[in-house]
């Protein structure tokens, strides 16, 4: 698991290349606690990249990421405790996001989310179903995965 400075020698030893620009897909454990922890040097070293696999990291939210990443379709986010989707509006033409055994209670940012065709939510505590039904505004939305999500009703 990377924890600290993500560096651009770090992330060429982790692909095994120092041509990040032709890396398309991309998997790394990270750990990004505290307000100003972020993988900022992503959107610039990966510059097209298509699918990012942060499975069983550690962060809060998607702001994380930092800057817009418009070539990414596929985020994996499962078990890495996530809260909430903040800064999912940085992946413009996501199509696919799998985000099972998180913390995260509201769905609504997915609505913005005009090429979404899969969304895996799986083991997550949403905080009412009323948010999850505003999805039908997803325009490609095929998939929708809901197994043992908790509805929390305030």
């Amino acid at each position: 698991m990377i924890e600290g400075a993500v560096t651009y020698d770090l992330l060429c030893s982790i692909v095994g290349t120092t041509e990040l620009s032709t890396v398309k897909n991309v998997t790394l454990r990270i750990k990004c606690i505290g307000i100003n922890a972020s993988v900022r040097i992503l959107p610039r070293s990966f510059p097209f990249i298509t699918s990012l696999y942060l499975d069983n990291s550690i962060f809060s939210n998607l702001r994380i990421v930092g800057e817009e990443m418009s070539t990414l379709k596929i985020l994996s986010v499962c078990g890495s405790h996530v809260q909430s989707l903040h800064g999912i509006d940085l992946l413009p033409n996501i199509r696919e996001l799998y985000a099972s055994y998180n913390r995260i209670e509201d769905v609504l940012e997915l609505t913005d989310l005009p090429y979404i065709a899969v969304i895996d939510l799986e083991s997550n505590r949403i905080s009412s179903f009323d948010s999850v039904s505003f999805l039908y505004l997803c325009p490609r939305l095929s998939t929708l995965t809901l197994r043992k999500v908790v509805f929390i009703y305030n």
